[in-house]
Parts: structure tokens; C-alpha cells; sequence
């Protein structure tokens, strides 16, 4: 029999790689880095997505399916308010300051979103881990013993 791959672990791939994504624009400080930034988090926000019906489908039963997954959703949503809205506009206004009487205040350089960054970097390596642990409290599931339950 095939050895398969728990899909939480590639769960735990992509939140890594969502990781590094991350690090990347705390660093980019050339274009060509904020590019493979932009790019490794689309790409690990995509895995993620595709992920998490499979993983909810193999772990729950299907008369639940709907509920979990959009419990996942909310958090997803909440996460989004929590980090992206309100963190990153306090980590900015932060750092803002005048340039010339009359303007909005700006901000330039790293600084600006490093906290930001950071707090993201902290809940992915939460994620990363939450994710691992998954695979290995679930790995009956993806040995097979249930996966031919989970199928049909």
C-alpha cells in the first residue's frame, strides 16, 4: 500500500510557506522581493483554501461539513479584521509623521508594517503548528483505516 501524505502536513506547508511569504516583505527591500513575497502568499492563501474542504471532509462527518467550514471561514474573516484592519493601521499611523503642514501623514521604509509583519509571522508559526498536530492526532484517517469510509 502507498504511503499517503496527511493533508493537514501540507496544511502546515503552506501556513509555513505563508510564513515566508511574510518574511520576505518584512525584508523586501527591492521590487523582485516584493514580488516573490506577493507571490509565495497568494500561492500558500490558495493552498490553504483548497485544503481546508478536503481536511473538514476527511475529519467530520458530513452532516456537519457545512458548519465547520464556515466556522472556518469566520475565523478566517476575523483574523483578516484583527490583523490586516485594525493592527496594520495602528502599526502605521504609528509610524506616520507630516512631511509638509497640510498633508496626510506618510510613511516610508519598513518600519511602517514591521509589527504587522511580525504578528503575522507569531500566528503562522501557530498555524504551522496547530496544523502538525492535527496530522498527527488524525493520522488513522489519512493510514487509510478510515479514509475508504470517508470516501463513499
Amino acid at each position: 500500500s502507498r504511503r499517503r501524505v496527511p493533508r493537514p502536513h501540507l496544511l502546515a506547508a503552506a501556513t509555513c510557506l505563508m510564513g515566508a511569504a511574510h518574511a520576505a516583505l518584512l525584508g523586501a527591500a527591492s521590487p523582485p522581493l516584493l514580488y516573490l513575497g506577493a507571490a509565495a502568499g497568494g500561492a500558500a492563501y490558495g493552498a490553504v483554501w483548497s485544503l481546508l474542504p478536503s481536511i473538514v471532509g476527511d475529519i467530520f462527518p458530513a452532516r456537519h461539513f457545512a458548519t465547520v467550514y464556515n466556522l472556518f471561514s469566520l475565523a478566517a474573516s476575523s483574523s483578516s479584521l484583527l490583523l490586516s484592519t485594525l493592527l496594520a493601521t495602528k502599526v502605521y499611523a504609528a509610524h506616520a509623521h507630516v512631511t509638509t503642514p497640510g498633508a496626510a501623514a506618510e510613511c516610508h521604509g519598513s518600519l511602517c508594517y514591521r509589527a504587522t509583519h511580525l504578528a503575522i509571522l507569531g500566528a503562522c508559526a501557530a498555524g504551522t503548528a496547530g496544523a502538525l498536530a492535527l496530522g498527527v492526532r488524525n493520522r488513522a484517517i489519512y493510514r487509510g483505516k478510515l479514509l475508504d469510509r470517508a470516501a463513499v
